[in-house]
């Protein structure tokens, strides 16, 4: 699934506050968040933290660790290991240890396009789009069909959908039944064609998709052409995480995420923030749709005033 800028990397306030509470399949929505949330009830939810995963994480940075000290003097050994800690580490949201890799791994070996891949990553985050551009070209130049994807989505960020278009349409063409791909390209061409055309052409790819109809990622093409609505959506997130369809804060992520977007789209930003807080909620600091919550989460802040939302009012603090 396309989940990630790079294939070996890819609630309210008061709410959020208490992450550690588990969620299933009947409780995900408890006590003091009926006062929080503009959302319904039954589409949140807060998944208890995976100890389990950062402890593997936490036992993978030992071991590369150890590995840096045995091949010290072979430079592209060393540089690929420093670029798997800045993956790890990005994963476990420590982003600035993972530049630092990062740039260690690129003064030894230059020509490392997934580093460059990654590093544009972060600064198309940053709002340095240009520069990150400047990454992904590097990185395309360097032979990687991942740095289609990576400058389409930065450019769709800095206002170029049309020029996001060329690089979302190439990466399509490279696998036709990856459903993200799909998405993506949708997005660029609604901001560059408008909602109809886009509409027109998302239909026509999705019904020449021979993925999984049963993928998660289906359901939001089917939620974005108005195949679903946002209850069933929403049921099938929740069938998703409880009869375990896959890892459950991937599931929450993606589905958080894309349907802030529509949101935004259909002008309910109060609700879009909800979604986007929740997306956040999920911690995969590593996934596109978390990183790019976050940059969302700004501009509808300030459509907000982030002062008072549909039935919420916050401080401006």
């Amino acid at each position: 699934m396309l989940k990630k800028f790079n294939k070996s990397i890819k609630l309210s306030c008061l709410a959020l506050s208490v992450l550690l509470c588990a969620c299933s399949s009947d409780n995900a929505y408890r006590g003091m968040y009926d006062k929080e949330f503009t959302i319904p009830r039954a589409h949140v939810f807060i998944q208890a933290e995976d100890k389990e995963a950062t402890i593997q994480k936490e036992l993978e940075l030992s071991k590369l660790s150890t590995y840096l000290d045995k091949v010290a003097d072979d430079k592209a050994q060393r540089a690929s290991a420093l670029y798997t800690l800045a993956a790890v580490y990005d994963s476990l949201g420590l982003e600035a240890t993972a530049r630092t890799m990062l740039v260690s791994a690129l003064m030894l070996r230059p020509d490392f396009a997934d580093a460059y891949n990654l590093l544009g990553f972060f600064l198309s985050l940053e709002g340095r789009y240009l520069e990150a551009v400047d990454a992904f070209d590097q990185a395309l130049e360097l032979g990687s069909k991942w740095a289609y994807i990576n400058r389409g989505v930065s450019l769709i960020y800095a206002g170029k959908d049309d020029m996001a278009i060329r690089d979302l349409k190439q990466f399509y063409e490279f696998d036709k039944n990856d459903p993200y791909r799909i998405i993506w390209l949708y997005i660029a061409e609604k901001n560059a064609l408008g909602k109809s055309k886009a509409h027109e052409l998302m239909a026509k790819r999705y019904s020449s998709c021979t993925s999984d109809k049963g993928a998660f990622a289906n359901s939001v093409i089917e939620l974005y052409l108005g195949l679903i609505d946002e209850n069933e959506y929403m049921q099938r997130v929740r069938n998703a995480v409880t009869v375990g369809k896959g890892n459950a804060s991937e599931i929450l992520c993606d589905a958080y995420y894309y349907l802030s977007r529509l949101k935004l789209d259909e002008g309910y930003a109060a609700e879009a923030y909800d979604y986007l807080k929740l997306t956040q909620a999920t911690k995969r600091y590593d996934f596109l749709e978390y990183r790019l919550a976050a940059v969302d989460l700004k501009k509808v802040k300030d459509m907000l005033g982030f002062k008072t939302r549909t039935g919420l009012t916050q401080s401006s603090s």
